[in-house]
């Protein structure tokens, strides 16, 4: 059977290089990817092109540099004529429920941005590309989901925590960062607030102007997210992964996740392994 459609799947990732004219890709024409995947390509040698936009914007994918889109669209990418070897890592995932948290971010930070080669980001491209290499992909729906999910963490964690670019105001990036490290504790706005310093309607303003949501829904939406990871990969009943995740109890949680995923928590785990069974 098929995996569900909303889960976040990585659906294939290599290592390669590029020497031939030959090599290009166009958003509009290929049909060898499903709607609503992340292509993310990192060079680590050489140089490529990539266009994007409806006015076909062109940038450099240097060494050091990835380009991030979501396919299909306005986008292309080539081996650059009379250039060295591009050699790059690729990955792609099917974003799943990631979908709109992916496609606000890179509306954020473009398509093209550096990649710092000792980053958690990179290392983890490189673990997905020798898993693709060394064992002919990752057929079990389980684990691929469990690694489409780190590797949008991965991504998250790069343009948002690390290095000398914030996508967001430090008072942000200060209360995504407590909410994600207390998810299993009874968590209050005040608390975020102060952790952050500010008051509640500065923060609320930033949650709803940067990510398009409060501050408790986006609480409630991470502890979903990682419900649901825990789902995929462990065989944990509700009622601890409830309580691990600050859910008052497993009927809390069950009603909540109903609301936010439009099934219960033991009908989406039936579903998951109906696909793998």
């Amino acid at each position: 059977m098929d995996t569900p459609s909303d889960l976040c799947l990585l659906t294939d990732a290599d290592d390669e290089s590029a020497t031939s004219v030959d090599y290009r890709q166009d958003g509009l024409v290929r049909d060898d990817l499903t709607p609503g995947t992340l292509i993310v390509q990192y060079t680590y040698a050489g140089r490529g092109l990539f266009e994007f936009g409806p006015d076909r914007k062109r940038y450099n994918v240097p060494t050091g540099h990835a380009f991030m889109v979501i396919h299909p669209g306005p986008y292309r990418y080539w081996f650059p004529p009379r250039a060295k070897a591009w050699k790059f890592l690729w990955a792609n995932v099917l974003l799943g429920d990631q979908y709109e948290r992916v496609k606000a971010l890179l509306s954020e930070i473009g398509p093209v941005n550096r990649i710092p080669p000792d980053s958690t980001f990179a290392e983890f491209l490189r673990h997905c590309a020798h898993l693709g290499i060394f064992y002919g992909g990752v057929p079990n729906p389980y684990e691929r989901s469990r690694l489409g999910y780190h590797l949008i963490t991965e991504l998250f964690s790069c343009f948002c925590y690390e290095g000398e670019r914030q996508v967001h105001p430090p008072a942000l990036m200060r209360a995504v960062h407590y909410i994600g490290q207390h998810l299993g504790e009874r968590i209050t706005l005040q608390r975020v607030c102060k952790h952050a310093g500010v008051s509640n309607t500065t923060l609320n303003s930033m949650f709803k102007k940067y990510l398009g949501t409060t501050a408790i829904q986006f609480l409630i939406s991470r502890r979903i997210d990682r419900a649901k990871r825990r789902m995929v990969t462990s065989d944990l009943p509700l009622k601890a992964i409830a309580e691990e995740l600050g859910f008052v109890d497993a009927n809390h949680f069950s009603k909540t996740f109903r609301q936010h995923v439009g099934t219960t928590p033991n009908g989406f785990r039936s579903k998951v392994r109906s696909a793998v069974w």
